[in-house]
């Protein structure tokens, strides 16, 4: 190894530890203005100081405000192993928050440390709360002072920021905050257990630096101690309860420390290698003459790769001489003078810099001044000895640059064709699967699962930078790519990626073309509406009611008071609470009713034998079970599937109580029933009996008249016989003249007196009289109405329409993922033997793509890192005593988070 190969990798310790550590102070005034400073990693971070300050703040916020509002705790620090490949150079080993408030200031720091223990958490707290006392009293100083706050006090305000900033970071280098024997750390066996959480987690490489995500809970156990009933009973007053709580101590805290090492990254470097970076690879471009790389030509380009790094080597090492020549000169000069004597003694050392090396040479001298210029920007003249440092430190990153810019764009170059090849292909299945996807269920389906899989490949190449991997051909790369992609895909779940608001936003839409009120229409009807509405009350009841009812069960206040109750009066715990919901009159009745689902719910996990500890760690349960079912899709359709069918159940009570109604109005309608039968039947008999009698009688009749006229007639000839019989023949008139005389009349015969006829038919009893007697044997009765069917009311309806539509939705969205799947499975090898085949037709632009690389892997050193949170500490701002320890535990792909605190080890105890 050559003597500037050493120098490379040589910097002293002190400035090695210094690029490995950085300080990141904020503070908020009493008057809420926020103030930040950043120090360490790099001439960047102090030069955008305020910006990284300002950009980490709410990350830190957001956890101490979590925890503050849901737990009324305090965050005393957090901790960050951070794991690297193995590699030369040092990079910090631990990431640190701690926070400190005094007199109404509040003040974090944000420590990246070059080694574990350097800074310990109670060390440093109490340096914070001492530097928020000296912050409050300057800003008291500014107020009685009489200065314009925003004008005058502030900028006084931000300049001791920034200078005690400085001071923290010094003293961290000076170990002043490292841990010590008789330091008050706490360890997990001096603490109680509360509560420990398990969730499965996955490395996230989807940007550098890497971090863990956070997925699902596997296992939650709530722990009670063994004391007495009244002990454990107001220790509950100091648990950490809420799910919010626990989500900021278990996701957010683990999550953050890759957001904060990124914004501490961007910033992360010194801006002198970047400008030579930049410059060397314009250089190269001028040097090949073209800016593209076809991969067709990769082996004779490696060829001019090699001889440009021989003679950049060759060539800054030549300037180096030069500049330190100069350096020693102690020539007193403007900026522009000494610019142009370097550049003088370069055009005289014809030997040292021939053909391209003399342009080589020219721009390493501008890359030198811009920096030059950046540190005696105000002044006029300066002696050329005061130039040394800067000089050292330009030539040590140009040595650097030089040492790693071959094998960089070497791999930048396969890993970015690479890149290439799978995202065309990858693009191939887009467009294949769009083109067979028309249903919107199946294109919202198809995008997220898309943009995961391209997020995730993006990972896998962003791995590759992060391990250093190198690689010989493309081929290799690819190879290895196609498993690692494969792998990802079938750690790919679809509903993990699928929120309810995703499948709402589909029922809104077919909502809307089922519900319309009209063919051309964009109103609903009102069954759509209703739908519609009940749809966004469970978005509401998703996004606010959920997570407010099961807040505000575990809250402290809630807590304390029916703690409080308890041990004074006696109270009935689930009563108190019952009484507490209903007494919420502020609260919405859909926040009502959802909180009296749950305590009902919770009512059936308690049993009459269990102490009052006992039922809050079944509360502790229940509401957590409750809020870990999440909000996905699946729950909440199961949610509403749930009400579907409980209105069903209602309804269904309801036809059943209508069923039972008429079975028994059946059985009191069958005597009756039976009764009115017997009465028909007997009406029906009489009258058939009548109209048979009197068609006899009418017979019968019709033959007396007919008898009774035949006697009328035989009377009356009979009488007329018998008055002719009465006449003699001497009596009878003489003849007329000119007739003949009569003749004599033979004497009468006997005359016989006609038969009278029968007796008169009797007429048959009238059908009335009948009638009469059947309503007397047989009274008729009326029959019991039955009531008609119950109607479904209209919202169970809405329900039933709602449940079909959304199980619907996630049925599609079932076999739209199988197909999917199948679709991306089959293409998988095929996009192998196409991105490998399309290769050689890439090229690859050597530019700001190349730079950025260079950043990720090279320059910005915490990209790196990965963060594993490893301990925080939290304190009770009533109880200072009371410290709370979490432990984080990564085993596999689990993370167990613990949480312990001091209660019962303190004197004076509750």
């Amino acid at each position: 190894m050559s003597r500037s190969d050493k120098k490379v990798d040589t910097p002293s310790t002190v400035e090695a530890i210094r690029m490995a550590s950085a300080s990141v102070l904020g503070t908020t005034t009493n008057l809420g203005y926020p103030l930040g400073s950043a120090v360490g990693s790099g001439s960047m971070m102090e030069e955008n100081s305020d910006t990284v300050a300002m950009n980490i703040a709410p990350l830190v916020f957001a956890i101490r405000d979590a925890l503050l509002d849901a737990e009324g705790l305090e965050l005393l620090s957090l901790e960050w192993d951070l794991e690297r490949t193995p590699g030369p150079g040092v990079l910090p080993e631990q990431l640190v928050v701690a926070g400190g408030t005094s007199e109404g200031i509040g003040s974090h720091v944000v420590i990246l440390s070059w080694e574990k223990g350097a800074v310990d958490p109670f060390r440093i707290d109490e340096h914070m709360q001492t530097l928020s006392k000296k912050m409050s009293d300057i800003e008291s100083a500014v107020i009685s002072n009489g200065m314009s706050y925003e004008t005058h006090g502030l900028p006084v305000l931000r300049r001791f920021n920034d200078r005690l900033n400085r001071v923290i970071f010094v003293e961290m280098l000076d170990r002043r905050f490292q841990a010590s024997w008789d330091s008050l750390q706490l360890k997990p066996e001096h603490v109680d257990k509360e509560v420990a959480v398990t969730m499965n987690f996955r490395e996230d490489f989807t940007l550098l630096p890497p971090g863990i995500k956070v997925m699902d809970r596997t296992l939650l156990e709530f722990f009670m101690p063994r004391e007495s009933e009244d002990t454990v009973l107001k220790h509950f007053k100091h648990r950490i309860l809420t799910p919010r709580g626990l989500e900021a101590i278990a996701v957010k805290v683990p999550e953050t420390g890759r957001a904060i090492l990124n914004e501490l990254n961007i910033y992360a470097y010194s801006i002198e290698e970047v400008d030579i970076a930049t410059a060397t690879t314009r250089i190269f471009s001028k040097f090949l003459g073209r800016s593209e790389i076809a991969l067709r030509d990769l082996h004779s380009f490696k060829r001019e790769l090699g001889e440009f790094v021989s003679m950049l080597s060759e060539s800054v090492e030549s300037f180096e001489k030069i500049a330190e020549q100069h350096v020693k000169s102690g020539k007193t000069l403007s900026l522009p003078d000494h610019k142009a004597e370097i550049l003088a003694q370069i055009e005289m050392h014809d030997d040292w810099f021939v053909g391209f090396r003399k342009t080589i040479a020219r721009a390493m001298t501008e890359e030198l001044m811009k920096s030059v210029q950046r540190g005696f920007y105000d002044i006029s003249e300066v002696r050329a000895w005061r130039l040394g440092s800067t000089v050292s430190y330009f030539n040590l990153y140009a040595k650097r640059t030089i040492r790693y810019f071959s094998d960089a764009l070497n791999q930048f170059l396969i890993v970015t064709a690479a890149r290439q090849a799978f995202l065309s292909a990858l693009n191939r299945f887009q467009e294949q699967m769009k083109s067979s996807t028309t249903e919107a269920t199946d294109r919202m389906l198809f995008e997220k699962f898309y943009v995961e899989l391209h997020s995730q490949m993006n990972a896998i190449f962003d791995k590759v930078s992060y391990e250093g991997s190198e690689y010989r051909n493309l081929d290799e790369i690819l190879a290895i790519i196609n498993k690692d992609m494969l792998e990802a895909f079938e750690r790919i779940d679809v509903w993990d990626l699928v929120g309810f608001s995703d499948v709402a936003e589909i029922a809104k839409s077919e909502i809307a073309r089922k519900y319309a009120a009209g063919p051309d229409s964009q109103e609903l009807s009102e069954n759509g509406k209703a739908i519609l509405a009940m749809l966004e009350t469970f978005e509401d009841l998703v996004l606010n009611i959920i997570p407010n009812v099961a807040d505000t069960l575990l809250s402290k206040t809630l807590v304390r008071r029916v703690i409080d109750k308890v041990i004074s009066e006696g109270a009935d715990l689930t009563k108190e609470i019952g009484e507490f919901i209903e007494g919420m009159t502020q609260k919405p009745d859909e926040w009502r009713d959802e909180a009296r689902t749950w305590i009902r719910g919770y009512l059936e996990t308690v049993e009459p034998q269990m102490k009052v500890p006992e039922k809050f760690l079944a509360l502790l349960r229940f509401v957590h079970n409750k809020v870990g079912l999440g909000s996905t899709a699946q729950a909440i359709v199961d949610k509403v599937t749930f009400e579907a069918n409980q209105q069903e159940k209602a309804y269904q009570l309801i036809v059943e109580d209508w069923e039972d109604n008429c079975r028994r109005i059946e059985s009191e309608n069958q005597p009756i029933r039976e009764n009115n039968r017997k009465r028909a039947e007997a009406i029906t008999i009489a009258e058939t009996q009548y109209n048979e009698e009197k068609a006899r009688y009418d017979d019968e009749m019709e033959k007396y008249r007919r008898d009774v006229v035949r006697y009328d007639n035989e009377m009356e000839k009979y009488r007329r016989d018998v008055e002719a019989a009465r006449i003699l023949p001497e009596e009878m008139p003489p003849a007329a003249l000119g007739e003949s005389p009569p003749v004599p009349i033979e004497p009468p015969p006997v005359l016989t007196e006609p038969h009278p006829p029968l007796t008169e038919p009797k007429r048959p009893q009238s059908l009335d009289v009948r009638i009469v007697e059947v309503n007397n044997q047989f009274p008729e009765m009326e029959e019991i109405p039955v009531p008609e069917k119950p109607v479904p009311p209209p919202e169970m309806q809405y329900y039933i329409d709602l449940r079909d539509l959304l199980t619907e939705k996630l049925n599609s969205m079932d076999v739209a993922q199988e197909k999917m799947e199948q679709v991306f499975a089959e293409s998988l090898n095929q996009m192998l033997s196409e991105a490998s085949a399309a290769s050689g037709e890439l090229t690859v632009e050597i530019g700001e793509g190349f730079l950025e690389y260079l950043r990720n892997t090279e320059i910005r050193s915490l990209g790196k890192l990965l963060p594993r949170a490893t301990r925080a500490y939290l304190r009770d701002p009533k109880s200072p005593e009371l410290i709370y320890l979490v432990t984080y535990e990564h085993v596999g792909n689990e993370l167990t988070v613990t949480v312990g605190d001091t209660h019962f080890r303190n004197i004076g105890g509750v």
